[in-house]
């Protein structure tokens, strides 16, 4: 299970395609995008915790992404409270809802808030391709967590 759960962090954590969206990030994508063209498989984290509104991505990529192969996945917003609690724990989210420290309830929230997010990815045809969850066995694996 530990490792099916480490496969869902890597997606989580941020391996090479995948940038999570915010003001901050809009200059980096962008120059990215100028510079890899269609030559990079792009996969658009809009992470709501920060925010859920994305007007500069809207007006600037959302339309064009799709034209170049990349696709976007919402990870929805986890309470503020129990957000902060997996970040004060340093650890890989997956290993949260583990961590005996936390509240029951937060270990739940956060279990099924990455359930969601492991969700969104595999049912995006995309998304699962690029972040290596819709080879079989794999796939079969890690759903069976869930």
């Amino acid at each position: 299970m530990t490792d099916i759960l480490n496969d869902e962090a890597e997606i989580l954590n941020g391996v090479e395609e995948l940038l999570l969206v915010t003001d901050e990030t809009m200059e980096y994508l962008l120059q990215l995008l100028n510079f890899a063209t269609d030559n990079a498989n792009y996969v658009i984290v809009k992470n709501q915790h920060f925010d859920t509104r994305f007007k500069e991505y809207k007006q600037l990529i959302q339309q064009k992404l799709p034209l170049i192969g990349g696709t976007e996945i919402i990870l929805t917003a986890l309470h503020r409270d129990h957000y902060q609690a997996m970040e004060d724990l340093a650890k890989p989210y997956s290993q949260c809802f583990h961590e005996q420290s936390l509240y029951v309830l937060y270990r739940s929230y956060i279990y099924h808030w990455l359930k969601n997010f492991f969700d969104t990815v595999k049912n995006n045809q995309v998304a699962s391709i690029y972040l290596g969850v819709s080879a079989g066995e794999n796939i079969r694996n890690i759903a069976g967590v869930f």
